[in-house]
């Protein structure tokens, strides 16, 4: 009944007076194992059976059995059907007044199992994780060689240690925790904490743990994470400084993506420009800050940046209440892995600056008091005229009366007003081709291209008209004027100023006796007032 009712694999074997065994009876777990049928061997030894060298072996073991009346147990390689199994077997003796007449064998076939913990035992000890099993306290029971490779220290030495103490006491709290789950049968996987061993520094570890139930032990394995863990600090230390740059910049920023679709903006951004972010959100950033003058020139430079130019330059853009702004503009590509991921626009506002330039550039070729060029321009552009399809050119100089003897009566104020009115006249009865510059003190210079005599003289005359018609106390408006007239390319635009001036001295040197006798006259009245 044992025999045929139990899994194992089963003979009975019956002892012979001559001291042999032979097979008595088979199960049909012994049937799959060996591939014989029972009428094949019953009757037979196992030396008939297995051949003279193997079936020695398996009758060896029944001697102590059958000799010392009790049971053994033993272990063999045996050859089942061309196959090299591992077998355990157990002999019992079946005993009849005191002699044993009949061995019961049951085998178990531990062939699978021993091959499993063989290939276990290979990547156990080959893996590049770090493997070990533990003991319900954290002590290590077996370790594989990854620990060793890893610290730098022999992996013998590791064993019966107790993995708590490798870690660091910040996270040895948490770790604790992290056991106890383990213990209460949960499974726990990307743990992560700081241990140390020997002389090494701490590392970052990544931890997975289950438990045996069965043997109460913990498997766990643990992988080095420490580059990747201070790649990360490093990775969020600098994103919480370029958020900081980007929150307090006193540039005005804007974080687009791929399309060029606003996703955030700073404060800076609102201050130049007058938007808050849920209002341009989602929009092109060009069609926020662009008029259509400015809508290519701007698209050019985000599609620059897209394609990877860090790009740098200057241009206008417009705020939300449509205030020109002039700004230095630089555009940054994004990449995260190598894959463009949008990217920033950066805009300084230099408005201020440029007003300071456009003025600094208009105080440089114009004077101050009058408003018109001064003499450094008006020499630039006469070079500049000075080409054969300006001819005929017109140079006219002139000195404004009285402004001596009116500086001296009336004082320097008056004198200013007098020069300032004359500007004016000289600026409204010329074209807007024409140069009209203050020359100098009280002397006024004006070039006047493709101008020839009879022209210059209607300018002269519209000059003489408008101070006639300008009141202006105490003196009448006046102003000798002198001009010259270049007609051939050869001459010399020196020599034609130098002319206009000379002429210009003549027509002052006839108007000397009756301005004097006029300033007399206003002194004389001036006097008799006081």
């Amino acid at each position: 009944m044992i025999l045929h009712g139990t899994h194992d694999i089963a003979a009975l074997m019956e002892v012979c007076d001559d001291g042999s065994i032979r097979y008595h009876d088979i199960n049909e777990a012994y049937c799959r194992a060996t591939g014989f049928k029972p009428e094949e061997i019953i009757g037979k030894t196992p030396e008939e059976v297995y051949g003279e060298t193997h079936g020695r072996l398996i009758s060896s073991y029944y001697g102590p059995c059958i000799l010392e009346q009790k049971v053994v147990d033993y272990q063999a390689t045996v050859n089942i059907l061309g196959d090299i199994r591992k077998v355990e077997t157990r002999l019992t003796p079946i005993i009849e007044d005191g002699q044993v007449v009949r061995v019961l064998s049951c085998a178990l076939d531990k062939t699978h199992l021993r091959r499993i913990e063989e290939r276990f035992s290979g990547f156990y000890s080959l893996a590049v994780e770090m493997m070990c099993i533990l003991d319900s306290r954290g002590y290590i029971l077996d370790i594989n060689q990854g620990w060793g490779k890893k610290f730098n220290i022999p992996q013998n030495r590791l064993l019966s240690q107790n993995i708590l103490d490798w870690v660091h006491p910040e996270d040895l709290d948490r770790t604790k925790e992290s056991m106890d789950q383990v213990l209460a049968g949960e499974r726990i996987e990307g743990f992560e904490n700081r241990i140390k061993i020997g002389k090494e520094p701490f590392r970052w570890v990544s931890w997975g743990a289950m438990l045996s139930p069965e043997e109460k032990v913990i498997y766990a394995t643990a992988r080095d994470i420490n580059e990747q863990k201070i790649g990360k600090a490093q990775i969020d230390e600098q994103k919480k400084f370029m958020e900081t740059l980007f929150r307090n910049s006193s540039d005005g920023i804007v974080f687009f993506d791929n399309n060029h679709r606003i996703i955030d903006i700073n404060d800076s951004f609102e201050r130049i420009f007058g938007y808050q972010l849920d209002e341009i959100k989602g929009k092109t950033v060009d069609d926020v800050v662009c008029k259509s003058e400015f809508r290519e020139e701007a698209s050019q430079i985000t599609a620059a940046v897209m394609n990877g130019e860090n790009v740098s330059t200057e241009g206008i853009r417009y705020s939300k209440d449509q205030r020109k702004i002039y700004l230095k503009i630089k555009g940054i590509l994004v990449k995260i892995d190598g894959e463009a991921r949008g990217g920033f626009g950066i805009y300084t506002d230099i408005t201020r600056q440029k007003k300071d330039e456009e003025e600094l550039r208009h105080l440089s070729y114009h004077d101050k008091l009058t408003g018109l060029y001064n003499r450094a321009y008006f020499e630039r552009e006469a070079m500049r005229t000075d080409k054969l399809e300006s001819l005929p050119i017109t140079v006219m100089i002139g000195d404004v009366d009285y402004l001596k003897l009116v500086n001296d009566q009336y004082g320097h104020f008056v004198g200013d007003e007098l020069l300032v009115r004359i500007a004016d006249i000289l600026q409204r009865s010329c074209r807007k081709t024409d140069v009209v510059a203050r020359w100098g003190g009280d002397e006024f210079a004006m070039i006047l291209p493709n101008t020839d005599e009879e022209q210059a003289q209607i300018i002269l005359d519209r000059i003489r008209e408008n101070c006639q018609q300008n009141d202006f106390d105490p003196v009448n408006l006046s102003i000798s004027m002198g001009m010259a007239v270049k007609t051939k390319e050869n001459e010399s635009l020196n020599s034609l100023i130098q002319k206009a001036e000379e002429r210009m001295y003549e027509t002052k040197g006839n108007k000397v006796r009756p301005v004097r006798l006029r300033v007399k006259q206003l002194s004389g009245e001036r006097s008799h007032d006081q």
